[in-house]
């Protein structure tokens, strides 16, 4: 027993339990932040798709206009 009263196999035990807590805490962070990562690339994807088909409309518009019509 060391001098504190506390033995020291209990003062191990509370240290390697706390160092677990922080890994646990530690991948809970960082999952949460690849989870935020993901989302965020998915909505500038998303929009950068949207953007893409709005140009895309526009521009099928701007030459469908400019074609001579077929006389059939």
């Amino acid at each position: 027993m060391a001098a504190s009263g506390v033995s020291e196999e209990e003062s191990e035990k509370a240290l390697l339990l706390d160092e677990l807590i922080e890994f646990v805490d530690d991948h809970n962070e960082s999952v949460c932040a690849a989870k935020v990562a993901v989302t965020l690339k998915r909505q500038r994807d998303e929009e950068a798709s949207a953007t893409a088909r709005r140009l895309a409309m526009k521009t099928l518009g701007e030459d469908q206009e400019r074609s001579p019509k077929a006389n059939v």
